[in-house]
């Protein structure tokens, strides 16, 4: 158990997080769609760690932290004094676990859509340790926009190991997003040579002065309706900037739209 993970751990990315940037590359797919997709995969195991030793306690996994998921869990009364007992909601700790935990974490805090009994019935403690069971078999089959707020709130909290995420998508024989490649530190280079004409160094065409603009107005199109497709938010955004700057100093719809996918992986890094 941990109190906190940052999302500024290398090890791990938040599942949102990554469905924000898997949508941010591609328009045809949105930010539920590539929720949908991760938490299938998570229920069908593919984040667990290779070698799975699934401790019921959650505190002693027998495996380094970065190879769990983590999950977010109301922290016990027991860890907590009188006055953060009574907090509402209460504050929260990290537990790692497989996809298993993560199920039964789903389930016993009463987050599963439908009635707390059937999915009681929809599993067997004896057997849940040991392998796959009803209540891992419907979660993997159930569309992530069946589940219930907190549910979607739960499963959208839950940090996991980047270089698992890599392996599902070497897995699967899709190209693996940038996010999930390792940094390589860039290298001091020269200065590279610029072309010179009857004595004067002729440079590239100039960066336009409104891209710190362009971000923060993207930034917060985003906040404000997640699910908007690449080329609206490009527009919305040229459209609200030009009434505060030339024309002329406004990137076209087309790059914005182009380098948005780079903004929102920098700023989600």
């Amino acid at each position: 158990m941990v109190l906190y993970i940052s999302p500024l751990d290398p090890r791990f990315i938040r599942a949102e997080n990554a469905a924000r940037l898997i949508a941010a590359d591609d328009e045809a797919i949105t930010f539920d769609d590539a929720m949908d997709a991760i938490i299938r995969a998570l229920f069908s195991g593919a984040f667990d760690p290779e070698v799975s030793a699934f401790d019921p306690d959650f505190d002693r996994p027998s495996r380094p932290l970065s190879d769990w998921l983590q999950i977010p869990v109301p922290a016990c009364n027991g860890r907590l004094t009188i006055n953060q007992a009574k907090l509402d909601p209460p504050p929260e700790e990290y537990y790692c676990a497989d996809c298993k935990g993560v199920a039964l974490g789903l389930i016993s805090l009463g987050y599963a859509p439908g009635s707390k009994d059937l999915w009681r019935d929809l599993y067997d403690k004896r057997e849940f340790r040991w392998g796959p069971n009803e209540a891992l078999s419907t979660l993997t089959r159930m569309d992530y926009r069946n589940h219930t707020e907190e549910g979607r709130n739960f499963l959208t909290r839950i940090y996991i190991p980047r270089k698992a995420m890599k392996r599902w998508f070497e897995q699967q024989s899709l190209p693996v997003p940038q996010f999930l490649m390792p940094e390589v530190k860039a290298k001091t280079k020269a200065e590279p040579s610029v072309p010179v004409i009857n004595g004067k160094r002729i440079q590239g065409r100039p960066e336009k002065s409104a891209w710190p603009a362009v971000t923060s107005t993207l930034l917060k199109l985003r906040k404000e309706n997640p699910l908007m497709q690449k080329k609206a938010m490009a527009f919305e955004a040229r459209q609200r900037l030009s009434a505060t700057m030339p024309e002329n100093q406004i990137p076209s719809i087309n790059t914005i739209q182009r380098r948005m996918g780079a903004i929102f992986r920098e700023h989600d890094r």
